[in-house]
């Protein structure tokens, strides 16, 4: 029987590489599997479309209104509240999806449900671009019953009035139907919840895209979540303030390509 030969010891080194390579490449993949981008968006995002932010100092609707009588839960019921929603209706009800809205339809038509979208505004041009979107505070385009919480789509053209509709379901709470819009002082509605539980939860690799928003009563909950954090908004004020909190701040339009360009280099895109 002839000797036994030994594997040479550079082919033995090669093995061990080629294995460990393997094995980095089969975790990356699988980070990737699990990796999620998370957006939010504010009514920043929609100023493009001519649609005003509520909180701008300049212009912005709580500017020209009092948010205590047009969108207050006390107000719920009263002329005021129901002529500015029906005049905020119409006025989403003429603007179109600029390229913001777009481009995140996008990324959600490439990379599916690794792209969850939420947004604070209460207009539907995320829907109206193709994308599936959670709203955290409701949208103008539906209304619920304020018993049973049944909601149904109603379009913008509906008008609200103080002689609200039974419960479209017919509910045995003799419910009426209301705006399906979050008002001040009422309880964020559990999509809120369903947000943070989803961040939370998501691994280490995700990402966090913040964008038109100053976040408000959510800051203080989205900028301890782990995973790279991208804060993006016109306002230079809120942005230095969110510097320290976020891992990239851009200063500037969404809507305007090179701010799209400069987001999708950030994102590895």
């Amino acid at each position: 029987m002839g000797k036994k030969q030994a594997i040479p010891y550079t082919t033995v080194y090669n093995i061990y590489s080629l294995n460990r390579i393997l094995q980095i490449w089969l975790k990356e993949i699988k980070c990737a599997q699990k990796m999620s981008l998370f957006i939010l968006t504010g009514a920043g995002i929609s100023a493009p479309s001519g649609l005003c932010t509520f909180r701008d100092d300049k212009d912005g609707f709580w500017k020209r209104y009092d948010s205590d009588i047009v969108s207050h839960a006390r107000t719920r019921k009263t002329k005021e509240h129901y002529q500015f929603t029906n005049m905020y209706r119409k006025l989403v009800s003429e603007c179109e999806p600029n390229a913001a809205h777009r481009w995140i339809a996008n990324l959600q038509r490439k990379f599916g449900d690794k792209v969850q979208l939420y947004t604070t505004n209460v207009d539907d041009l995320h829907e109206m671009a193709g994308s599936k979107v959670i709203h955290l505070h409701g949208c103008v385009n539906s209304i619920r019953c304020d018993s049973c919480d049944y909601k149904t789509s109603v379009g913008l053209s509906y008008k609200l009035n103080n002689n609200d509709e039974l419960c479209h379901k017919g509910c045995s709470l003799h419910g009426r139907m209301r705006n399906d819009v979050v008002l001040f002082d009422e309880e964020l509605p559990e999509s809120y919840s369903t947000l943070l539980k989803d961040l939370q939860s998501s691994p280490e690799n995700s990402i966090f895209l913040v964008i038109g928003t100053s976040l408000g009563i959510y800051s203080w909950d989205l900028v301890r979540i782990r995973g790279t954090k991208i804060f993006v908004n016109t306002d230079a004020e809120i942005c230095k303030h969110f510097d320290p909190c976020f891992h990239e701040v851009i200063c500037g339009d969404i809507s305007k390509k090179e701010v799209i360009e400069t987001v999708e280099k950030l994102l590895k895109l």
